[in-house]
């Protein structure tokens, strides 16, 4: 049977030929465990979207709080000019302060609006190496499974040609 491609398993060995059964159930496992991978990204960017929603959030009270403050203290400027006060100097150092830690809020921002940005392109191409590694896979066995189904197919065209009754006695065998 050498010259139809056919060769001998390896006396003693316990290797057998998945099942249509098993591989679709290995199958069905795969696409379990890329669903699950997929749900689990998803869960991360919704959280890094609420959390740069809280940012936002505590953002606009604070520069209400800073444009606030800078109108107290030109306020207390014009005051203090009249009546002479020293604290204009310590409000106008406050204000600064203020300002600084608005710029350095607003840098945290873009900071986490890149990395969120990072996360969906990565989470993107993730998904699409998986996807098409699944796919891969997939036309891989099925190329193995035809050409499998191709040679018994052959094989079962061969022994009905060498031996006619054949058929009609696998049919037999059924009752």
């Amino acid at each position: 049977m050498a010259k139809y491609g056919l060769q001998r398993d390896i006396r003693g060995s316990e290797a057998r030929h998945t099942t249509t059964a098993q591989y679709y159930r290995d199958l069905k496992r795969q696409t379990g465990e890329l669903e699950a991978n997929v749900q689990q990204l998803q869960t991360e960017q919704r959280q890094a979207e609420r959390q740069l929603d809280e940012v936002r959030k505590e953002i606009k009270p604070e520069k209400l709080e800073v444009a606030k403050t800078e109108a107290k203290t030109a306020l207390v400027a014009k005051v203090g000019s009249l009546l002479g006060s020293g604290k204009l100097k310590g409000l106008e150092d406050d204000n600064r302060t203020l300002q600084g830690e608005v710029a350095a809020r607003d840098e945290s921002i873009e900071l986490l609006q890149r990395q969120m940005q990072w996360q969906q392109e990565e989470h993107h191409r993730q998904l699409m190496e998986l996807q098409a590694k699944h796919r891969r896979e997939l036309s891989d066995e099925e190329a193995e499974h035809q050409k499998e189904v191709s040679f018994l197919k052959s094989i079962i065209q061969k022994a009905k040609k060498w031996f006619p009754l054949f058929q009609e006695l696998v049919y037999m065998e059924k009752f």
